[in-house]
Parts: C-alpha cells; structure tokens; sequence
C-alpha cells in the first residue's frame, strides 16, 4: 500500500504547474477581449459623437437659411456661393456647415397661397472636420402679406 501510494506521488510531477499555466493562459485570453471590445466601444462612440455634432452643424445650416432670401441665394454664382461659405466659415469656430449648392425653386405651394418652396442642401462637419453630413430640406418662403387661417392658408392677399 505505501508503495502504491509513493508510485503515485511520482506519477503526478508537474500537474499543478500544467494547470496554472492553463488557468494563466485562459485569464490573459479574457483580459484580451475585454481589451478589443473596450477599444471597439470607444470607437463606436466617438464615431456617434462626430456623427451627432456634423448633423447638429447642418441643422443649424439649415435653420439659418429659414432666414436668407433664398430667391437671391438661387441666383448666385459658385464664386458667391464659396465667398459665403467663407463668411460663414469665419462666422464661427463653433458651428462649421457650408452650402454645397445653391438653393434651388422647387414649386409654388397653393395652399400657402403660392409661396415658392426652395430645395436646400447643407454639409455640416464636427469641429475637426473629421466627418460630415449632407442634409436636403425643402423650405417655404413665408408669404409678404396677408392673413392666415387656421390650416395655414391665406385668408387675404
């Protein structure tokens, strides 16, 4: 019997070491892909917050051609139209949009009383530039004169 057992105390050299090194190994496996999927995490973030920040620029492009003439803005050369993003560009460091395109005469809308609606393309970027989205809408010139019912329609001209 004690044989039995000093034969086997012999058998076993090493085993422990085997499973400490498999318990290591399958630890640094794990850390590993906690590590990938961090760094995949932090890209998809930054990713949404460039997209977020460059839609909220070319709304705000948008909002400011709600109060341009957009009859003389259809009209400009693409000289005037780079020497307006220019300006706009100087405006602020903060908000960062440009007009691709000049606004173009989509149609007259007959129930605002004819008023002319205006297809628009704004790009705006987040602060590095690093992305950019491309915004269409098309805006209705408010009419000069005249009051306005309830459904939007006017009343008098």
């Amino acid at each position: 019997m004690r044989g039995k057992l000093i034969r086997r105390v012999n058998e076993e050299h090493g085993a422990a070491l085997a499973i400490a090194l498999m318990v290591m190994v399958i630890c640094a496996l794990l850390g590993a892909a906690s590590i990938l999927t961090t760094n995949t995490d932090i890209r998809i973030a930054i990713n949404d917050r460039i997209y977020r920040e460059a839609l909220m620029n070319a709304d705000a492009g948008i909002q400011w051609l709600r109060n341009q003439d957009l009859e003389e803005l259809s009209g400009y050369s693409d000289t005037q139209r780079q020497e307006l993003n220019e300006q706009i560009a100087a405006t602020s460091s903060e908000i960062r949009f440009e007009l691709p395109q000049n606004p173009v005469f989509a149609w007259a809308d007959p129930t605002a009383g004819g008023a002319s609606v205006y297809l628009v393309r704004v790009r705006g970027w987040d602060r590095n530039q690093r992305g950019s989205v491309l915004l269409e809408a098309e805006i209705r010139m408010a009419p000069q004169a005249g009051e306005v019912d309830q459904g939007g329609s006017l009343t008098t001209y």
